[in-house]
Parts: structure tokens; sequence; C-alpha cells
């Protein structure tokens, strides 16, 4: 993995499917996108942060292959899910609308 630094704060590209988007770990509590693949995240996860310290996944917009693994990333974590609210009604949670 490599670490980037985007003014103060330090990111990490984790590794994806090449048809998964980029996700990036920032400062250790963020995560930018997630990707289809919850499991290779969260497996990624484990190795760089202890439970609890990953408190917000960001999403971009709600297609599939940034947002597929969010619900099973948040729930492993214990993180909030945030994304703007336009792109709330095209996601769904275990079948309900969020």
């Amino acid at each position: 993995m490599m670490m980037h630094y985007i003014g103060f704060h330090a990111s990490i590209k984790l590794q994806n499917s090449p048809y998964d988007a980029n996700a990036y770990l920032v400062d250790r509590h963020t995560l930018v996108d997630v990707g289809m693949d919850a499991h290779a995240i969260i497996s990624q996860l484990e190795k760089i942060i202890q439970q609890g310290e990953l408190e917000t996944i960001i999403l971009t917009h709600c297609h599939y292959d940034h947002s597929g693994g969010a619900a099973q990333v948040a729930a492993a974590f214990g993180a909030k899910i945030a994304i703007h609210r336009t792109m709330c009604p095209f996601l769904t949670i275990r079948g309900k609308r969020l």
C-alpha cells in the first residue's frame, strides 16, 4: 500500500479489482468509496486500523462500483455512511431505501 499526503492528511489507496472504484482511507478515520468487494476492503482495513477507528464512509455517488460493499464495511467497523442527499433515493440497505 502506498501512503499519499493531501495537505496535512494522509491517505492510503486500498487495492480493489480493476472493475471497482478506487477506495481511499484518509487519516485512519474516513473511507472514501468502497467498491463492490467488501471482503477485500475489510481484510485490508483490518491490517491497518483497529475496530472503532473507522468513523465514516463517504460515497462519492451511488454507482455500485463505488457503493456496493458499503453496508458490509460499515457494519464490520461500526462506521456511518455519508452521501449527498440527492443520491439517497438510489441506495438501499437490506432492501430498504436510505
